[in-house]
């Protein structure tokens, strides 16, 4: 590889495992990244910059190379442009402040993201066993971060959805009700390991997870978006907004109509395959009827769990 466009990908992706250390344990590249990232307005606009700084040394770069007599090879090519599109798009979709307004019990939301991707890391060593205990005390930083951060999108009228805010708040009383803490609580890793999980979880983490809840309750839900307006267009600036996150999303200039008509395209294209393909099957030729044989047909469904994992391994061989 080129030596300038890989030594610009690797600052790239350090920057991305520094505002997300999670993410680098989570793929094995970087376990060893401490913490649970800072989600702070500081941190966030301190990320906007590296990101940008970044986006700008690549269109240098490639204007460089472009006037120059180099040979780059397809993976050259290929990876300048993936750091062309992806600093600039992270740095565009971290100025959106999304954070600010993402409150739901989905995975979308930062605050679940969490609780249910620190379960997923192995402990199969010492070093892991107390990275986990390390990003267990950073817990409480992380949810008192991200409570500041939903008081300042308030502050600014980016209101979350009184939905999401009322699914979080279930979410949080889930975790907070269940012994394992919705399997933060670990098994394994010897009794000094399970000694430390547990005065972390009987004591800063319980009550931080405890704090944020009566924060999105006392604080939070009052202002949430009615269900007529979910949307981002609903939010001062929301068409501005909602541009911008599906140019990150899509790496291209598609409008969200044109996008919106692509997709009411594609279902009535499916509708005319469904009627393909199910009057050649059944006979029938509605696509209402043939919806429900689909969704009820018992003769269409697995009988077990055997089965099912018969037929994969019979469709891989």
């Amino acid at each position: 590889m080129h030596r300038d466009i890989g030594a610009l990908a690797d600052r790239l992706v350090a920057l991305r495992f520094e505002q997300d250390p999670l993410e680098a344990a989570m793929l094995g590249l970087d376990e060893n990244s401490p913490g649970l990232g800072d989600a702070s307005r500081e941190a966030n606009d301190r990320f906007i910059r590296a990101y940008r700084g970044i986006a700008v040394t690549a269109e240098a770069l490639a204007g460089q190379l472009n006037e120059g007599d180099e040979y780059l090879d397809e993976r050259d090519i290929l990876t300048l442009d993936v750091i062309r599109h992806s600093a600039p798009a992270v740095a565009d979709e971290l100025a959106a402040r999304l954070v600010e307004l993402t409150v739901s019990g989905f995975q979308n939301s930062p605050v679940v993201s969490l609780v249910s991707v620190l379960p997923q890391l192995p402990l199969d060593t010492p070093s892991r066993r107390g990275a986990y205990l390390e990003r267990l005390a950073a817990l409480p930083r992380a949810l008192q971060q991200l409570g500041e951060r939903h008081l300042e999108g308030i502050a600014g009228g980016r209101f979350p959805t009184h939905r999401g805010v009322s699914n979080a708040i279930s979410f949080l009383d889930q975790v907070t009700s269940d012994p394992d803490v919705s399997g933060l609580r670990r098994s394994g890793g010897g009794d000094e390991f399970l000694a430390a999980q547990d005065r972390l979880l009987r004591g800063p983490v319980i009550g931080a997870l405890h704090q944020y809840r009566a924060l999105l309750d006392e604080k939070i839900l009052e202002y949430g978006r009615d269900d007529e307006h979910a949307g981002l267009c609903a939010l001062a600036h929301g068409d501005e907004l909602y541009r911008t996150m599906a140019r990150v999303s899509t790496s291209t200039l598609r409008t969200p109509e044109d996008l919106h008509q692509t997709g009411l395209a594609i279902i009535e294209q499916l509708r005319a395959d469904y009627l393909l393909i199910g009057g050649r099957l059944w006979g029938l030729d509605d696509v209402s009827a043939i919806q429900d044989r689909l969704r009820h047909d018992p003769a269409l469904r697995y009988e077990s769990g055997d089965e099912m994992l018969a037929m994969a391994i019979e469709t891989v061989r």
